[in-house]
């Protein structure tokens, strides 16, 4: 071998000799033969070599381990002597420093493990057990858990329905079979409650999701499956999120069609648009203005001015009178309309458009095409689908001589630097524990981002309100899923309520005023931050006011709090904004209505609501608002459950106002959802929607979806006395 061509001469010798040594350490003879000038042999990591070194517990596994070994003699790195290899670091180590290994599991050196009343501690990569004087096998596991040798997937109520893929086990405590943990006890799987965004649920138990209810049953929900309102929003920069939760930004000075259903050629109902104007040295825009039209009616919503109403140029001869409603609740003018569609506008640059499901996919503009796929959202004017948010957003111009969009701007923090700092610290307040009861149900992190992109593009001396709307749009979102942050205080987005009003959170978004204290109008809109009238007050040319305070109104005349009037031979006081009458009546009973909070009728020209809050503006329909005229209407209308009985409907039909499709009527004679509805018992007790109770020690009764629904429940075995 060592005469061939190629062969190295060095290397061969090496091989003789290493085969020689090896002979001689087989019959016990070991010779350290190599050396730095003869065929050397190099080893990392603190091993050294050896030419014949072991091969048994090499390594704290195998020590750990004590699996059966034969020794043998052989030549290789090893560890010196009194040290094994430690596969977690890589090194070698001294014995006691080893780490122990039990059924997938290690455990470092002085660790302890138990084994029921034994304590383990690892010590020399083996474990060493000693009696636990103290420990008493038969309390050793409490709340029904039993002694297991291997617990895999410790299964909660939590957790139950989630597969369990163990990749090791322990000794331990664990429930057993058909029981799983909750609370620290070991409870049977159908006893399980509900959970939903981190809280439990008793079996029974109904909450609010979106627009449906759910029912907790045997841990699991059962949901209504009504399809929800969708909302399209805009603030800031403008940050867009459509109907289908499609976000995007781009930054044009123009005005744009935000949503409609004027789309295909189709006669529509409704369109939303807004003015973008710009905020920012670097090309940031914001929304200044919102108009809304409705069949005749034009509503302009401008920064700095009360809304103004006019006609619509181009409304048809055959457009109805529109019917909409403005009001001022927190932070918002809110447009509501019984067309399914409402909005809300922050008098700043927060834009929501909410609509029912009855518009998917009938809508088009930059909100999108409400159809569920965020996918094709990006819908031109003329039918094509887009890539670019730009070229979207340009089809979608009121006016197409206004300029093209800006192309990808440079962050307005690049562009600003010195910005940069503060807005990161201001931005910040979104992912601190002030909002923690927030992060679970809406994640901080794109709405931080949003922040510090408008904190640093403001810079035309509104660098604060934009900071301050982005967090209160953080803020909103949280109102959305339940969850109340008070986080404006002084030297941050502070605000300062006059007439009686405070701050809150998360205030109603239907205000009472002296004109509505009676209705029972259902809120379809979460709650609101900003300021409102204390508890026990209502809304009253601008002031907060007690119902007591309330004027009346008879015959479109104001009457003062105490002032009698003669009606239809009775004798009337105005007491807490209703006329409170004594005596008999001697004419045909009729109702007084409210009059309008506003004197502003759609002309030729624009004219500017007088009244802060403005109810109807439009003649007041033939129905009230929610109800729709019927030729036909039924004497015996679908009702709330706690007002159903028996009714046969006379032959023939008269005309009169009837809900629409899917609602039915209240006790106060209101169109509501039959989700709303209370429920009457056997007992004839009313219960609110949504709640629970017992009927018999093994039957829980719920009140939902307008009717009374009864399950079973397990129960404990009763014993009873015999009676002599």
């Amino acid at each position: 071998m060592c005469l061939a061509r190629d062969a190295d001469p060095d290397s061969c010798k090496c091989t003789i000799f290493a085969a020689y040594a090896r002979e001689c350490a087989l019959e016990g003879r070991v010779i350290d033969w190599r050396a730095n000038d003869t065929c050397p042999m190099e080893c990392s990591n603190g091993r050294v070599w050896q030419e014949c070194g072991p091969t048994c517990a090499q390594t704290c596994r195998q020590i750990s381990e004590q699996q059966p070994c034969t020794e043998e003699c052989a030549e290789g790195c090893n560890c010196p002597k009194g040290e094994s290899w430690d596969e977690e670091s890589g090194t070698c180590v001294a014995v006691e420093e080893c780490p122990c290994y039990y059924r997938g599991n290690l455990y470092k050196a002085g660790e302890t493990r138990r084994n029921k009343c034994q304590l383990c501690t690892c010590k020399n990569g083996v474990f060493s057990c000693a009696e636990d004087k103290q420990c008493d096998e038969q309390s050793l596991c409490t709340g029904g858990k039993v002694w297991s040798s291997c617990v895999e997937c410790e299964r909660s109520c939590l957790n139950m329905h989630v597969e369990c893929k163990p990749s090791s086990c322990k000794e331990g405590c664990a429930c057993p079979n058909g029981t799983v943990t909750e609370g620290g006890k070991c409870v049977p799987e159908d006893q399980c409650p509900c959970y939903h965004e981190g809280r439990s649920y008793k079996s029974g138990q109904v909450i609010k999701k979106d627009c449906n209810r759910c029912r907790c049953l045997g841990s699991t929900w059962q949901c209504t499956n009504k399809k929800c309102p969708a909302i399209c929003s805009a603030y800031g920069d403008p940050h867009y999120e459509t109907f289908d939760k499609r976000h995007f930004e781009f930054h044009g000075s123009c005005s744009y069609v935000l949503a409609e259903d004027f789309c295909s050629d189709q006669v529509g109902t409704f369109k939303v648009s807004v003015e973008n104007v710009p905020c920012g040295t670097g090309g940031v825009t914001c929304t200044k203005s919102v108009k809304v039209t409705l069949y005749d009616t034009v509503i302009h919503l401008i920064r700095g001015s009360d809304p103004a109403i006019s006609r619509n140029p181009y409304a048809k001869p055959s457009d109805p009178p529109a019917k909409y409603r403005i009001q001022k609740a927190g932070l918002f003018l809110i447009v509501k309309t019984p067309y399914g569609m409402s909005l809300m506008w922050d008098v700043g640059t927060r834009v929501y458009v909410k609509l029912e499901p009855k518009y998917m996919g009938q809508v088009c503009g930059l909100c999108g095409n409400y159809d569920g796929n965020a996918m094709n959202d990006f819908l031109t004017r003329q039918g094509e689908l887009e890539q670019r948010a730009k070229n979207f957003a340009d089809s979608w111009r009121v006016f197409m001589t206004c300029p093209a969009a800006e192309d990808e701007l440079e962050h307005p923090c690049d562009h600003r630097p010195e910005r940069l700092q503060w807005a990161n610290h201001a931005c910040s307040v979104v992912k601190s524990s002030m909002f923690q009861p927030c992060h679970a149900v809406a994640d901080p992190e794109p709405f931080f981002e949003k922040c510090v992109f408008d904190a640093c593009g403001c810079d035309r001396g509104g660098d604060c309100e934009c900071f301050c709307t982005a967090v209160a749009a953080y803020t909103r979102e949280c109102n959305e899923k339940g969850v109340a942050i008070r986080w404006r205080q002084n030297g941050r987005c502070a605000m300062q309520c006059e007439n009686g009003k405070e701050y809150k959170a998360c205030g109603t978004s239907c205000p009472k005023t002296c004109y509505n204290l009676y209705a029972s109008e259902q809120c379809s809109t979460s709650c609101v931050e900003g300021c409102h009238c204390p508890n026990g007050t209502v809304q009253h040319d601008g002031k907060c006011i007690t119902p007591v305070q309330c004027p009346c109104v008879y015959n479109g005349k104001e009457l003062m709090p105490g002032e009698v009037v003669i009606a239809d031979c009775q004798r009337c006081t105005c007491e807490s904004g209703k006329l409170a009458c004594t005596g008999e009546s001697c004419a045909v009973e009729t109702t007084t209505t409210p009059y309008p909070e506003t004197t502003a009728v759609p002309t030729t020209g624009v004219t500017v609501s007088t009244r802060p809050e403005p109810e109807y503006t439009s003649p007041l329909p033939e129905c009230e608002f929610g109800k729709t005229p019927s030729a036909c209407a039924p004497a015996c209308p679908k009702v709330c459950h706690m007002l159903q009985a028996d009714c046969v409907e006379p032959e023939g039909c008269k005309s009169g106002c009837v809900c629409h499709q899917g609602k039915v009527l209240d006790s106060t004679g209101n169109c509501v959802d039959p989700l709303d509805c209370s429920c009457k018992d056997d007992g004839g007790e009313i219960r609110r929607p949504g709640e629970s109770w017992q009927k018999t020690q093994c039957e829980t009764c719920t009140c939902f979806d307008n009717q009374i629904s009864c399950a079973m429940a397990s129960c404990a075995d009763v014993t009873c006395q015999e009676v002599s």
